[in-house]
């Protein structure tokens, strides 16, 4: 009997330990493996084209956008496999099993009413058709408008219009002091500060994990006024420490153009959103400042 059931615990042991490697597994595939990206698009000949694939899982998820001679296309695929195949196979084995059902061949007896019960409703609906209900209606006895206007003329004023608007203005500037005050006095305080710090520089590194790992293309463009395009390309030149001179810049001065063409590729790990949103939800400061807002809207 021991033998049994040792054998019998081993067995729920191992079932045990199976669900939570499966668990485990699942929760490091969601947290380590990557949402990658790839994207490309652009304008040439006035005709804007874009792509762009997002995949989850050594592509077992996939979702597919393209835009082309302006229509689009949206796709999301399981396996390899679209959701519309899916969603067509469930509808054919709906239709399957309501063809397989037996057809019902007996009928639902009728309920039969009774003649006397027959009689008094058409009776009831004879009283209720507008025919026989030969009672006039009344007309309702008509109220002097112009009295109506007089009153209400003499209750609302001009003078008292004036009033009004003076005092809603007073109250909506007095409303805005108050607002500027107490975002002043919030904004000085030194766990503000250390928040918003603390926050920027959380928002910082996403944008930075975020941003492709790969980027490439160009953009050749011209404007009518030579010194516009030299303009264009001075602020053009700002954007060089985010791409990293990887997307190249054709200024052209003897024609209007515009072209452009790029790829993107990049990757987000899970854990990583974890982190921050951790790091958020512990620090001081941000509870602090999550605080003194809500006492602010109560």
């Amino acid at each position: 009997m021991l033998h049994i059931l040792w054998i019998l615990l081993k067995i729920i042991l191992l079932i045990v330990g199976i669900a939570l490697g499966l668990l485990l597994l699942c929760v490091l595939l969601v947290f380590f493996c990557p949402v990658t990206y790839r994207g490309t698009g652009s304008y040439q000949n006035k005709k804007p084209e874009a792509s762009a694939k997002v995949s989850w899982l050594f592509h077992i998820l996939t979702f597919q956008f393209e835009y082309r001679e302006e229509t689009s296309v949206f796709q999301v695929k399981i396996l390899g496999i679209s959701a519309d195949r899916y969603q067509s196979l469930l509808g054919r084995l709906k239709r399957r099993k309501k063809i397989s059902l037996p057809p019902q061949s007996e009928e639902a007896p009728k309920e039969t009413v009774p003649f006397s019960e027959a009689v008094k409703e058409e009776a009831k609906q004879e009283e209720k058709s507008p025919e026989k209900s030969a009672e006039p209606v009344k007309p309702e006895p008509v109220r002097n408008k112009k009295r109506e206007e007089k009153k209400k003329k003499e209750k609302t004023g001009i003078f008292s219009r004036i009033r009004k608007k003076i005092s809603d203005w007073k109250r909506t500037w007095k409303g805005l002091g108050r607002q500027i005050s107490w975002w002043r006095t919030f904004l000085e305080q030194e766990q503000i500060q250390e928040a918003l710090r603390f926050l920027w520089s959380e928002i910082r590194d996403l944008l930075k994990h975020i941003s492709p790992r790969h980027l490439s293309g160009y953009v050749r463009f011209g404007l009518e006024d030579p010194s516009l395009t030299g303009a264009v390309l001075a602020g053009l030149g700002i954007t060089c420490p985010i791409h990293k001179n990887r997307l190249e810049i054709r200024p052209v001065f003897d024609e209007t153009v515009f072209e452009a063409q790029a790829k993107v590729s990049g990757r987000i790990f899970g854990v990583f959103l974890i982190k921050i949103l951790l790091s958020v939800y512990f620090n001081k400061n941000v509870k602090y400042m999550i605080k003194r807002w809500n006492q602010k809207e109560g």
